[in-house]
């Protein structure tokens, strides 16, 4: 099989990093940084150690802890080197807790081994009522819901009831991935004497979190309910019928947002 080169797998990477649409600060390198660094080495203090002389990895934590000034920090790294005993869950190593509690800074110096657990930490609630997340779906989809809802001669009533709304974060920060499963009553305008039913709406889709507005809108599900009658006018019987498209997942790692109607 043809494999990509070294070259391209460094421009593929670099690549996501520039899509990730998040601000970036370029830190030059301090003397003082440096020196602390030099230190840790010498004394094999974490990051470095008797085995290792891992002068990057401490001129990257001493940098950390100067960026304290400007607020809270976040190290996401997986290499255990930062880490007490070199264990994931002992946390921050202890010469740097105590280096970071000697400074007079406002921020917290908070490990982390992945960009998932750093998402999971830092998120906050999204909230949606049911209208609003309808209103969302019908904005994008308002052609390919009137199309079906008149081609069985009904119309939507009432009020929408969402049973399932999750949001997740994504890789844009202005992006938000959503799932949602809403039904809407809806009554029959072909003067057939049909009782009500419901349209059933389950799906996917993408929404801007600033302007809240959705980017795209896929169904995976369209469903409509309603009670019918026999041909003897008598005997009652269920009437459904389904409209069902499958797409495949855009995001394999998300993370949930709060939404007050989230489900396990």
């Amino acid at each position: 099989l043809p494999l990509p080169s070294e070259q391209q797998i460094r421009d593929a990477v670099a690549a996501c990093i520039l899509d990730l649409d998040v601000p970036t600060v370029r830190v030059p390198l301090d003397l003082n940084a440096a020196r602390s660094a030099m230190l840790k080495v010498i004394h094999h203090l974490p990051p470095s150690s008797a085995k290792e002389e891992q002068f990057t990895d401490s001129v990257i934590g001493a940098h950390c802890l100067d960026l304290l000034k400007q607020g809270n920090v976040y190290l996401v790294t997986g290499d255990k080197d930062f880490y007490q005993q070199r264990n994931y869950t002992e946390g921050l190593a202890h010469n740097l807790v105590t280096e970071m509690s000697t400074r007079e800074d406002m921020g917290e110096l908070t490990l982390l081994p992945s960009l998932t657990e750093l998402l999971e930490d830092i998120r906050v609630p999204f909230d949606l009522t049911d209208q609003e997340v309808f209103n969302m779906v019908r904005e994008v989809q308002s052609e390919e819901i009137d199309k079906y809802l008149n081609l069985h001669g009904f119309e939507l009533t009432g009020e929408v009831t969402v049973e399932e709304v999750v949001c997740f974060a994504t890789e844009k920060s202005d992006e938000v991935y959503f799932r949602f499963r809403c039904s809407h009553p809806c009554e029959d305008v072909t003067r057939a004497g049909r009782r009500a039913g419901r349209l059933v709406l389950k799906g996917f889709g993408f929404l801007d979190s600033v302007t809240r507005q959705a980017k795209s809108v896929n169904f995976s599900n369209v469903l409509l309910d309603y009670p019918d009658w026999g041909p003897d006018g008598i005997v009652p019987r269920g009437a459904v019928t389904a409209y069902i498209a499958n797409f495949s997942l855009v995001h394999e790692k998300r993370v949930a947002l709060d939404t007050g109607k989230s489900v396990d």
